[in-house]
């Protein structure tokens, strides 16, 4: 089980130019000291690409970019006021303080993430039978450096530094793991409109400086493990130069993929059951079908990949098809629509696009690829993690795997695009091991392997091979191209500690 989170004295942080600088922006702003003070890291998820939310492992680092959030509780205010150290980019707003206020998904502001952390901490006080917290105004100053639409994870960050500074506030962080509020931030960011896993989250609060964080998904409980990297490995940033909204495209696209999954785990089930392979519990994610897949074809996930390809056809299904095959169940019902809404909807606007009017009859759901990704993509995360542990490992071999995901994202997954693809290209002919992308995809970063020694030369080289047309000054490279180290997990702050 993991550990609670030490809440740390903020007077001990006077050698920390940038909380300072928050909390002096702070007193100068409302005119009062803050409560409370969190900050969560961003992060770049090395290997395991969209598999957190289907039951799958993955295997990320913290990044030294941060979000941090002050926070002061007060009685005599009425609402929320939201406030950011960067106001031209950040609008200030003021937000209503009901914890039952729904959240504008159509109109994406920096403010939701906070409100999803808020909403996400009333609900769980309310249903962990600690009564629920007193309703009352907040002053809230937000200070991020984690690059946003990036696909390094500056929403989870700000919504996993909101939460602990909140649960801080109302006194429910002592009583609360770190596993545990990495499994409510993660329900609580759904607010927001995405129906993701867990990983970011999860990372964020528990990663280990100068490790990746093997995290499984795949077991009843959440379970991480710290992975030593070797000591010549670099990872590089390069951003591709387009953002990655993922609040803005998950109808269309990211919750589109969820739904994909977990109907594919559903169809697989029934053919299964047809030939008589035992349920062994509960399915609604492609972890849960891995042990009929494990006495049907083999336990390894290269067994199981191949005897999916057998089961699933390759052309798209109609959800009028998913229904047939899964005894007359409704869509709505597969994917559990009371619960999550949002991917009933991604399925029915993107059937709508294709065949408009008709959307049930329309083939859009790609459950073959879907699926033949995750169990690939799972099997690559063990390989890597298995590669750090043995001694002499070779780069090449680690950056193959990496050059084997982003394939996997690209073809299978279909969640990459032509800038996406050109930085990958370009990084590998300038020294990288192996490179994909980081992230939801559509945009945003990729992550590439480079030799501890040869990262000056490959920024160099990809200066004059890729980025030198594209941007207007090499100034600007720094914001384009840059090394990371693992880094540790959250931290919070208070002045009563």
């Amino acid at each position: 089980m993991s550990q609670g989170l030490e809440i740390q004295d903020l007077c001990n942080t006077a050698g920390d130019s940038r909380i300072q600088n928050v909390v002096q922006n702070f007193q100068k702003l409302f005119g009062q000291p803050c409560d409370v003070l969190a900050r969560a890291p961003g992060r770049v998820n090395v290997i395991g690409e969209h598999v957190d939310y289907s039951g799958g492992s993955v295997l990320p680092i913290a990044v030294g970019q941060d979000c941090i959030v002050a926070l002061r509780m007060d009685s005599s205010l009425y609402s929320m006021q939201l406030r950011s150290t960067r106001p031209q980019e950040f609008t200030p707003l003021e937000c209503s303080i009901d914890p039952q206020q729904p959240i504008n998904t159509s109109q994406h502001t920096w403010g939701n993430y906070v409100l999803a952390a808020y909403k996400g901490v009333h609900e769980h006080m309310a249903s962990a039978g600690s009564g629920k917290p007193s309703v009352m105004g907040l002053q809230v100053l937000v200070d991020g450096n984690v690059p946003e639409g990036a696909g390094l994870s500056s929403s989870s960050a700000l919504v996993v530094a909101s939460m602990l500074s909140l649960l801080t506030a109302y006194g429910a962080l002592a009583s609360m793991t770190k596993s545990d509020v990495a499994k409510l931030a993660s329900r609580s960011e759904r607010h927001v409109g995405t129906e993701g896993g867990g990983m970011d989250q999860a990372v964020s609060l528990m990663a280990h400086p100068g490790c990746a964080l093997h995290v499984r998904f795949d077991q009843p409980q959440m379970q991480v493990e710290p992975v030593q990297l070797p000591p010549n490995v670099c990872f590089a940033v390069c951003h591709s130069l387009v953002e990655a909204q993922k609040a803005q495209g998950a109808v269309t696209k990211f919750n589109m993929r969820v739904a994909e999954c977990r109907l594919a785990a559903k169809v697989l089930q029934h053919l299964l059951q047809g030939q008589g392979v035992k349920v062994h519990a509960s399915v609604s994610v492609l972890g849960h079908v891995v042990p009929m897949l494990g006495a049907a074809f083999g336990d390894s996930y290269a067994a199981m990949h191949e005897g999916v390809r057998g089961l699933l056809h390759a052309h798209a299904y109609s959800a009028d098809e998913v229904a047939a095959l899964c005894g007359g169940v409704p869509l709505e019902d597969l994917l559990l629509a009371a619960q999550s809404p949002n991917l009933v909807k991604a399925v029915q606007l993107t059937a709508s696009a294709a065949k408009a009017g008709e959307w049930q009859s329309a083939p859009c759901l790609q459950l073959q690829q879907r699926a033949l990704h995750f169990f690939s993509e799972c099997q690559r995360v063990f390989d890597f993690k298995s590669a750090c542990q043995q001694a002499g490992t070779k780069l090449e071999d680690l950056g193959a795997l990496l050059t084997a995901s982003h394939r996997s994202c690209a073809d299978l997954y279909e969640c990459s695009c032509p800038e996406l693809e050109e930085v990958v290209e370009a990084a590998i002919a300038a020294g990288a091991k192996g490179a994909r992308l980081t992230g939801a995809g559509w945009g945003g970063c990729i992550v590439c392997l480079v030799h501890a020694e040869e990262a000056a030369a490959f920024r160099d080289r990809l200066w004059h091979s890729h980025y030198a047309s594209r941007i207007d000054r090499v100034e600007l490279l720094d914001k384009c191209v840059f090394c990371v180290d693992p880094g540790g997990g959250a931290s919070v702050f208070t002045s009563q500690a």
